[in-house]
């Protein structure tokens, strides 16, 4: 008799501090919602579906167990220069289409545009999503990745000093846009001011097949302070509660 292939070793799923999503639930049942704000990591394996890392399912997973609904905002471009060019234009509109088409398809979330080489095209271009992003968030909660970009695990310290302008603001695209790239956008933290959502901290991490999924204590905007002042600190205190989640039990 031949030997059979094994089945792949299925990926565990270990979840810490539900009870946050329990509380979620209750305020999603009194007609309120919230911003999951995960880490982004790097695939786990050399697949991935158009730019979507396995992380968000692994997230979106975690939430079903618990009956949690969340729409997800999500890239949907290439790394392009265009310039002036009308032919790159072209290729670039078609090739979003593509992506944002699949994406919407597989996850239901809302597309943005995140070419690196053309940040005040995408500005203009994202318009729509963000009006999007704010009709959503009065509906749903939704899934903002405040980093933007991916990270490989455990690589992250979310160091204020690091991550935002030395502690003191959040880092100027125009003026550093090296260091915008892989700093903490304000993005998260403005949607939470301008539609009154909590934004709960999830810290995400991987080791083989073994995935972590930790979900931190929810930060209330700020209702007393002018809006650069409380989307910082909210920002403050989204990187102390994810150095906590990060760096518990090592």
């Amino acid at each position: 008799m031949e030997q059979q292939d094994k089945p792949p070793e299925a990926e565990a799923l270990h979840i810490e501090n539900a009870a946050v999503l329990d509380c979620v639930k209750q305020w999603n049942a009194e007609g309120k919602h919230v911003i999951f704000a995960p880490n982004h990591l790097c695939p786990s394996t050399l697949l991935a579906v158009g730019m979507i890392s396995d992380d968000y399912f692994h997230l979106r997973k975690a939430l079903r167990q618990h009956g949690v609904h969340a729409t997800p905002v999500i890239r949907a471009d290439l790394d392009m220069p265009i310039g002036n060019n009308p032919v790159l234009g072209k290729i670039y509109d078609v090739s979003r289409r593509v992506f944002s088409a699949l994406e919407r398809k597989i996850t239901g979330g809302i597309t943005l545009g995140v070419n690196v080489h053309e940040p005040d095209r995408m500005s203009v271009a994202n318009v729509p999503a963000a009006r999007e992003i704010l009709r959503t968030a009065k509906e749903n909660n939704l899934v903002l990745y405040p980093y933007g970009n991916w990270f490989k695990p455990r690589e992250q310290e979310f160091d204020p000093a690091k991550d935002l302008d030395d502690g003191s603001g959040f880092v100027r695209r125009k003026q550093d846009f090296p260091r915008w790239r892989t700093s903490l956008k304000k993005g998260t933290f403005a949607t939470a001011r301008m539609t009154g959502n909590p934004v709960v901290p999830v810290y995400v991490e991987y080791e083989g097949k073994h995935w972590t999924i930790t979900f931190g204590e929810p930060i209330l905007p700020p209702t007393d302070l002018p809006k650069h002042e409380a989307e910082l600190a909210m920002a403050k205190e989204y990187l102390a509660e994810m150095q906590r989640m990060r760096f518990q039990g090592k």
